[in-house]
């Protein structure tokens, strides 16, 4: 069984008419033998959420990073380090970059059995693989370009690209023990006459899975009102759906929708 905990937190922004929104989930494992199956819910929450599929177009292009314009995203960089825990954080970005996503865990390779060596377990190499951004320059049209960086340590410096995603288990079979994702998604802003239109910060959403503890962040600015979803409702979806599907909790996207219709500054539930 897994206990979840939902804080919703709701304040007017400063120095605009609109209103902020922060949502934190917290999904723990009750008892310590248990463990989430990270590999699990990550494929689940790529196939409910075709709004990460800009991630996969992400990883699908590393083949042509040397190419300058496929090196980078526009309107979109990762989750700063300044955001991190880096007491418990396993290999933050350095400053000046931000982590869009992290991947650790095992890569399986079965036993050598056509070299007459019959049974036996799986060998296991870890690895781990990290995409950044880095600034890189503002556009003509008021937006803001990142670069992409990538580092990769075991069997992944061989598996590069990272083919769609997660799918990169088709070729060799992985077992996750740590996943991040970090998106910081900007919206072009007006702030009168002496700086005219400015790419600004709307919306941040921020997960990391470990096997006994899973946190989600997302947060929501100039937004309508109180009640308007932080994120795209399509993701709060995804998340729910994704979490169900993956055998660690129900109800998730109808605690989320009676929580965030309450009107109050904050508000918090738990249950299982």
């Amino acid at each position: 069984m897994a206990t979840c905990t939902l804080e919703i937190t709701t304040r007017r922004q400063l120095f605009v008419r609109a209103w902020e929104t922060s949502v934190r989930a917290f999904v723990d494992a009750d008892a310590k033998p248990e463990r989430f199956d990270v590999g699990v819910f990550v494929h689940q929450l790529f196939r409910e959420a075709p709004y990460l599929s800009s991630i996969n177009r992400i990883c699908e292009t590393f083949a042509r990073a040397s190419d300058k314009n496929h090196s980078l995203v526009h309107n979109l960089r990762g989750r700063p380090p300044v955001t991190f825990n880096r007491e418990t954080t396993m290999k933050y970005p350095h400053q000046g970059e931000e982590e869009l996503l992290f991947a650790a865990g095992d890569v399986l390779v079965p036993p050598a059995s056509d070299r007459g060596i019959i049974g036996g377990s799986d060998q296991v190499f870890p690895f781990s693989l990290q995409i950044k951004t880095r600034f890189s320059h503002f556009t003509n049209e008021s937006h803001i370009a990142h670069e992409r960086l990538v580092d990769t340590t075991g069997p992944m410096l061989r598996l590069r690209p990272f083919i769609n995603g997660l799918d990169v288990s088709r070729l060799v079979p992985f077992r996750l023990t740590e996943f991040r994702l970090g998106l910081e998604l900007f919206d072009t802003a007006f702030f009168g006459s002496l700086l005219g239109f400015t790419p600004v910060i709307t919306r941040r959403f921020y997960a990391t899975l470990q096997p006994h503890r899973m946190e989600f962040e997302l947060w929501g600015g100039r937004l309508r009102g109180r009640s308007q979803a932080p994120f795209s409702e399509q993701l709060i979806s995804a998340l729910g759906a994704a979490l169900e599907k993956s055998g660690l909790i129900m109800g998730f996207s109808k605690e989320f929708a009676r929580l965030i219709a309450v009107e109050k500054r904050e508000r918090r539930v738990s249950w299982n």
